[in-house]
């Protein structure tokens, strides 16, 4: 079994979560965890709220963000 990855985990939740915003108490986790909380928040909903350029963005910043950082 591969480990569950930060977005994906943040995906289970947001999926799990009753909540329809990002709680402030998980603000500490990083932009992946944030980032798969409310795609599993969205679809949980079955009603995106971020657009795909929007979501596309994101993760561009963040490939450009690891690859500073060397990863």
């Amino acid at each position: 079994m591969l480990p569950i990855t930060q977005s994906g985990e943040g995906y289970q939740d947001g999926f799990r979560s009753s909540l329809t915003e990002f709680p402030t108490a998980l603000s500490h986790r990083g932009d992946d965890y944030r980032n798969g909380w409310i795609c599993g928040r969205d679809d949980r909903m079955k009603r995106p709220k971020l657009k795909p350029e929007t979501l596309a963005r994101h993760a561009e910043k963040r490939g450009a963000k690891q690859q500073n950082l060397g990863g």
